[in-house]
């Protein structure tokens, strides 16, 4: 098993409940929160930090 401890990540099979990742609104109100329930649920944490979140619908434009 793939564990942050030991490895710097951790995999899980949880399905996320969120599917569209078309609206930062959304992602940020929906998926953000859903990430730091299961954060915290696989790693036992207090406090979880999400960063680093690039929108392939804006990566998509030339220039």
């Amino acid at each position: 098993m793939i564990l942050l401890d030991t490895a710097g990540f951790q995999v899980s099979k949880k399905a996320a409940k969120h599917q569209s990742f078309t609206n930062d609104d959304v992602i940020d109100n929906e998926y953000y929160p859903e990430c730091i329930k299961l954060s915290k649920e696989l790693t036992g944490t207090s406090k979880v930090v999400l960063f680093d979140h690039s929108s392939p619908i804006l990566s998509n434009f030339p220039g």
